[in-house]
């Protein structure tokens, strides 16, 4: 799995959806997965860094692309991306 496998892990993903679980979020990302091909990232956007003794997070923004749903047209996505620790 891509991600954390923490119970809180959750994903509000591509295609809809709200995931909260790791076997939530496995299948969540396992279904949607076959939508996009030969794709790859950008780039990354490092927006912000923030860490205690007690909590850490960072917020990104990732850029990539990929042909989608089976088509031969390239697509570019930008996704915004919340981890906390």
């Amino acid at each position: 799995m891509l991600c954390s496998h923490k119970p809180d892990v959750s994903l509000l993903g591509a295609f809809g959806g709200i995931s909260v679980g790791p076997k939530e979020v496995d299948k969540h990302l396992t279904t949607r997965a076959p939508y996009f091909q030969a794709g790859h990232n950008l780039s990354f956007e490092n927006l912000v860094k923030f860490s205690t003794s007690d909590f850490s997070y960072i917020v990104e923004v990732e850029h990539f692309e990929a042909r989608v749903g089976g088509t031969d047209e390239t697509v570019r996505f930008t996704l915004f991306c919340l981890s906390a620790n």
